[in-house]
C-alpha cells in the first residue's frame, strides 16, 4: 500500500480513520502512512478533504504524532489559496471553513491537542503566518485557557514581521 504512488481519496479517508485503531504492535508504521497521507492530500478530491482533515485531527487527539499532523494539516491549507485544494476558489474556501471547524471543534474538546496546535503554530511560524494559521490561532484564543498563548503567537508573529520590515528598508 506504501509503495502505491497515488491512492484515490477514500482510500486516503479509509487509511486515515483506521490508523487510529491500530494495534500498538503496529503504531510503529504510523509514521510512514502519515507520511504518504499528508503527502497525498494535493491530490485528493475537494469534497474529500474536509473528511480526510478530521480523520487526521481525531488520529492527533491520540497521542499518535500530533505535531506532524498538526505541521502537515497548516502546512497544507496554509499554501497559497487554490494552488493546493484542486477547487474553483469559492469551493476551495468552503472547505478550509470546514477544516477550520473541525480544528475548532476539536480544540475545545481536548485541551492537550490545543497546545499541541500552538506549538506547532510556533513552530511553523519561523516564516510568515498564513491566513489559516492565523485563523486557527484565533479559534484556539476561542477556549479561555488558550486565549492568552494564541494571542501571545499573533503578537509576537507580528512583531517579527514589523522588525524584519524595518530591517529590509
Amino acid at each position: 500500500l506504501l509503495s502505491a504512488p497515488t491512492w484515490p481519496s477514500a482510500t486516503l479517508l479509509a487509511v486515515a480513520s483506521l490508523l487510529r485503531d491500530l494495534p500498538p504492535a503496529y503504531r510503529s508504521r504510523v509514521p510512514a502512512f502519515l507520511g504518504k497521507i499528508l503527502s497525498l492530500l494535493p491530490s485528493a478530491d475537494a469534497q474529500d478533504l474536509p473528511a480526510i482533515a478530521y480523520q487526521l485531527l481525531l488520529l492527533a487527539s491520540k497521542p499518535l504524532h500530533p505535531r506532524a499532523v498538526l505541521a502537515g494539516l497548516l502546512r497544507f491549507f496554509g499554501g497559497r489559496r487554490g494552488a493546493r485544494v484542486r477547487a474553483p476558489p469559492s469551493i476551495a474556501r468552503q472547505v478550509e471553513g470546514t477544516v477550520l471547524l473541525n480544528f475548532a471543534f476539536v480544540v475545545k474538546q481536548d485541551p492537550v491537542l490545543a497546545r499541541e496546535v500552538l506549538a506547532a503554530v510556533k513552530a511553523d511560524a519561523a516564516g510568515a503566518l498564513s491566513g489559516f494559521a492565523v485563523a486557527v490561532l484565533l479559534s484556539v484564543a476561542r477556549v479561555r485557557r488558550f486565549n492568552e498563548g494564541a494571542v501571545g503567537v499573533l503578537r509576537d508573529a507580528a512583531a517579527v514581521s514589523r522588525r524584519d520590515y524595518r530591517m529590509s528598508r
